[in-house]
This record gives structure tokens, sequence and C-alpha cells, in this order.
């Protein structure tokens, strides 16, 4: 679910319209950051001088406030640059998504209109944005929704039952939703990040993540394919599940990392004690940093 706002190009006369570039379009406002770009710098400089034409959308937040981001893009056919806001999304993050459409219409001199044909004038876009939060949250609160994913701005949540009575029992149930969500999305912690690899022998996909030496961790509790990696591989591919664990002799010195060893990731779960890790949601965990030998323990 969503709400997209159009802003209209602006043909100069006697000149072909021009698309600005990501780097032209995201610099309009200070501290926007790009959240699907690779981060080597080189190939992340290379793609900011591209016109936004060339990509399907960006994803835009502004880090330390977000929850979520929003997605930008160009569409040809309407020649508009186009703003889709997610929902639910917080109040913060309308704030952010909707300064950003006033700018970006205020500097191409034009009009904003909304996905049901409603005009707005650049300095005043009055849409209702709490009505759209609201929605959102009664559909987080449905049983029928049960497992409802939510895509954050640093990662997703799947939102528990004790999180969706939290809700449904709530006064101020955007302010309960904006709490959960941001506690949520700025735990101090590393969220580990799948990684895929084809057996030589026999060509089965292996999928794997890591737990580096006292570092907090968040990790699926059953782990799955990822909505971003679901494009090119499936669950049903995975012929196996596994966890390696990361030793270092210096944290500051990336030389002196190794790995002690792999396991099977559901033999991980069943091995890891309780009092070392918590649930963040209905399918995320978050793992305390444990020393060399409690991550040795783990492999016996």
């Amino acid at each position: 679910m969503s709400r997209t706002f159009r802003i209209k190009n602006k043909k100069p006369l006697f000149r072909k319209m021009k698309i600005m570039t990501v780097d032209e379009v995201t610099s309009l406002v200070d501290n926007l950051s790009i959240y699907d770009f690779p981060t080597e710098q080189d190939q992340f400089d290379a793609l900011l001088v591209k016109p936004l034409d060339e990509f399907e959308c960006v994803h835009l937040g502004e880090e330390g406030k977000s929850c979520r981001t929003f997605e930008l893009s160009y569409s040809i056919e309407t020649a508009s640059y186009d703003v889709r806001v997610f929902t639910p999304s917080t109040r913060t993050d309308w704030k952010i998504a909707i300064n950003f459409i006033q700018t970006l219409a205020e500097h191409l001199n034009t009009k904003v209109v909304d996905e049901e044909g409603i005009c707005y004038s650049a300095d005043n876009i009055s849409y209702n944005y709490e009505n759209d939060i609201l929605f959102g949250i009664k559909n987080l609160i449905n049983p029928e929704y049960k497992g409802y994913t939510i895509f954050g701005i640093n990662h997703p949540v799947s939102f528990s039952s004790d999180m969706v009575e939290k809700l449904k029992n709530a006064d101020d149930r955007i302010q309960v939703f904006e709490d959960i969500f941001y506690e949520n999305q700025y735990l101090d912690a590393y969220f580990a990040k799948q990684r895929f690899y084809q057996k030589d022998d026999d060509q089965q996909i292996i999928a794997a993540y890591s737990l580096t030496q006292q570092t907090e961790t968040i990790l699926p509790y059953e782990p799955s394919v990822e909505f971003s990696n679901l494009h090119f591989i499936k669950d049903e591919e995975i012929s196996q599940w596994l966890i390696t664990l990361v030793v270092f002799e210096d944290a500051d010195d990336a030389e002196t990392y190794s790995m002690l060893g792999e396991l099977n990731y559901f033999d991980f779960i069943k091995r890891l004690p309780k009092n070392k890790y918590r649930h963040i949601d209905d399918k995320y965990i978050l793992v305390d940093g444990m020393t060399k030998q409690e991550l040795g323990n783990l492999l016996t």
C-alpha cells in the first residue's frame, strides 16, 4: 500500500525537456540519503550522475529520523517526477517526503497531483497523512494479516503478536506505532546479510549468515530468503542454511579476523543460550556480543 504524488516536469521553450540526474534532484533537500545504491564510492558516484529515468526508482530517507524510505522515480509517460510514500509510514517520514515534494515542485515551478487527481500548490500540500497512517495500522492489527512485514529504512519489521496487541490497546495508535518502529530501526546492532553460494560438486545452493565475536547482531529466528533477494532465488532452491562464526585477535585489525567454524543454522538456534538473545519482532532476534569461548561452545 502506498500513496503517489506527481510533480510535472516542465519543458523549456525551444529546448528538449531536461530530466535531472539523481544527484541534482536529491541535492535539492539537505540530509537526504540514498538507500539502494552500492556502498563502493566509485560505483555510488557513477550512479549519481545518471538521469533519474534510467532507474526504476531510488529509495530516499533521512538517517536518524526516517523509519521508512520513500520512492522517487521518473515517468516518461506522464513526464513527471513521482514520489511514492508507503503505508503506513511515520509522521516524520511523511514530513520528510512532503518537504521533498514541495521543494521539487517549487524548483520546477509546477503543481503537485496525487493519484486521485487532487491538485496541490507547492506551498500547500494539505493531504491528511494521519488518515493514511491509521489505515495502514488497521491492516497491521487485522488478524487476517498475521506476520505482517514492513520494510524499514534499515531492515524489515515483522510485527509480533505483542506488537499488535500494543497497537490494538493504544489510545494513540500512531504514537505507539512510531515508537515501536523507531526503536526497531535504530537498534545499535549489525543486521546480518544473507550470502549465497553454489557447491562445486553438485551445484546445490547454500545460504549463509555470519556472527562475529563481540558484535551484537540481528538474525532471523527461522531463516528464509529476504524479499530483496527473491528476484533471483527462492526458498525452495536453498539446500542448506549455515552460519559462519568469525573471531579476531584485534578488533581494529582486519588481518586478524578468521573463521572459527561453521554450523547448520537450525542447530545454531537450538544451541544458542536463551540468555544470549531476545526477539525484536516476530521474525528477528538480537544476539548479544559473544566471546570467542562462547562462540566455540556453539560448535561442540
